[in-house]
């Protein structure tokens, strides 16, 4: 090639070299390389992004529920031996459990008062079963289904199914839910409206009588005291020991501990709210709590059927005891014989629609 033919060449390659490190920038072994984000590393490092943001929403709602909590607590009196204090003066017995039990206040004992101003609290006087903080809870009707109890306290634990001894359960008073506040039941039409109950059995010849009950463990405030005061302020809520059914024939019952369960009362403690809601029809007959065991009273078939649906759920021995160790207001017949003429009854007898949640087992 010719001299001026050798320059246009090497121009011609130095133009060409110019625009490819134009497009692909020198590589300066003086500055490290960046790296490239894999796919993988751009999900895991967004992903480790979201988990802190949820952390930190976490913290905050967690702050926000304390907040509320000690606002509430203003409100109300103090557990443990202050409250013990405010309520010394109220005659029952002292203790560390709860019951939430026959469904009166709605069939699954679920509150029915959800909107009572917490600032009441702090002016009612709890009997002394609920005013530990830490309390166990006996029940012995439709809350016998775990399902059932977590509707009211979901936060319980250890349930549990245990013996209580020397006590009868008895459909023996009118189920004040159905029949004074729904009015769905009319005694001058039937006697079939009667609720649950357990009484004391003092007799020796008795001594044996005894049902398979659930306990479950919570933790109570005063919001909770008083809306189980309201919802079973017709019975006297004491405490009680519970036993263990894993005991044999041959060994003696195991007492596993106190809790609290809701009893027959007496028509001269009941609170005005009540006895001005009783017809002069059910005064005649025994009141709520006076009706004699020849009275004829037979249990309300919505509320029969409420429980053992909720038992049938359960089955086993709790299903068993409550067929063969629950009675009519005769304190002879039990529940089993009394299914066998009136069974198909009780079970055809659906709640009206409001309360088929409530009366649903």
């Amino acid at each position: 090639l010719s001299l001026a033919e050798e320059q246009q060449q090497k121009q011609q390659q130095q133009q060409q070299q110019q625009i490819v490190e134009q497009i692909i920038p020198h590589n300066d072994k003086s500055q490290p390389a960046i790296p490239t984000e894999t796919l993988y590393e751009k999900i895991a490092r967004k992903d480790k992004l979201i988990q802190e943001q949820m952390k930190l929403i976490e913290e905050l709602a967690n702050q926000v529920d304390e907040l509320s909590r000690q606002s509430t607590l203003n409100y109300t009196s103090n557990d443990g031996d202050d409250e013990q204090q405010n309520y010394q003066n109220i005659d029952d017995d002292n203790g560390n459990g709860n019951d939430n039990e026959n469904g009166n206040g709605n069939g699954n004992g679920c509150s029915r008062n959800g909107n009572t101003n917490t600032n009441t609290a702090s002016h009612m006087k709890f009997p002394p079963a609920l005013q530990p903080k830490h309390v166990t809870m006996l029940g012995y009707g439709a809350l016998m289904s775990e399902q059932s109890s977590r509707l009211t306290f979901p936060n319980l634990t250890n349930f549990r199914y245990v013996k209580v001894k020397h006590m009868r359960r008895v459909f023996g008073h009118p189920h004040t839910f159905l029949v004074l506040r729904e009015k769905l039941i009319d005694v001058n039409q039937t006697l079939n409206l009667a609720s649950l109950s357990v009484e004391p059995v003092e007799s020796v010849k008795e001594k044996d009588v005894e049902f398979v009950a659930i306990a479950f463990d919570v933790i109570l405030n005063d919001q909770q005291r008083m809306d189980f005061v309201e919802r079973e302020k017709e019975y006297k809520i004491v405490t009680t020991p519970y036993y263990s059914l894993s005991s044999s024939d041959q060994e003696e019952d195991k007492e596993e501990g106190q809790g609290v369960i809701c009893i027959a009362s007496n028509d001269n403690d009941l609170d005005e709210s009540i006895i001005s809601t009783i017809p002069e029809s059910i005064k005649e007959r025994g009141g709520i709590w006076h009706w004699k065991h020849d009275s004829g009273l037979k249990p309300a078939d919505i509320y029969l059927r409420h429980c053992l649906l909720s038992l049938q759920k359960v089955g086993g021995i709790a299903y068993e005891s409550f067929l063969n160790d629950t009675y009519l207001a005769d304190r002879r017949t039990n529940i089993a014989t009394y299914l066998e003429v009136h069974g198909e009854r009780v079970m055809s007898s659906l709640p009206p629609k409001h309360l088929s949640k409530r009366f649903g087992g």
